[in-house]
């Protein structure tokens, strides 16, 4: 059971808000923006279809992004870090909105493209990565996500409740 909230224990410092709220902003800024780069894709391949080589579909997109004017840079190179010392670089299809990640595929092994999509996140410290296949009657689309402890981000802070121990549901209260 939560304590009552007063005004000398207040249940949520300050700072612990304004950092919950700006972790769902994100989140949600995020989610929204994997939406569009999905249907910008989606949009690609039912115009294009399946079996073109993969430079054709990144352009296109490219074409679309811009159109929904998304802002992206096409064969990004990020910055390999290692202990804290950049070790090399490598171009990513696309980086979207400095945040996501786009890998354009049109052959291979959908879980060498996702694991190939999880090591570029942890080399360049992004969160999220989609991995578009258009060689395929419909779209194949992965959303690649790693946690903020792989990332280097900084956990938000614990709300009181969660840092309560479980209570046993079967003892009584």
């Amino acid at each position: 059971m939560k304590p009552p909230a007063s005004e000398d224990r207040p249940f949520m410092d300050q700072d612990a808000r304004q950092d919950f709220r700006t972790d769902n902003r994100d989140r949600d800024e995020s989610r929204d923006l994997a939406y569009d780069v999905i249907g910008s894709a989606i949009e690609v391949h039912n115009y294009l279809g399946a079996g073109l080589a993969e430079d054709l579909y990144r352009n296109a997109l490219e074409r679309e992004l811009s159109l929904r004017r998304l802002s992206f840079e096409p064969r990004a190179e990020l910055t390999v870090m290692f202990k804290g010392r950049e070790v090399g670089r490598f171009r990513a299809d696309l980086l979207v909105d400095d945040r996501i990640v786009v890998l354009v595929r049109c052959t291979g092994d959908p879980a060498v493209h996702r694991l190939e999509a999880q090591s570029y996140l942890k080399a360049s410290r992004r969160a999220l990565a989609i991995v578009l296949n258009f060689n395929a009657e419909r779209l194949q689309f992965d959303r690649v996500s790693l946690s903020p402890r792989l990332t280097g981000e900084q956990p938000r802070r614990l709300r009181e409740e969660e840092t309560e121990p479980a209570r046993d549901p079967r003892e009584p209260a």
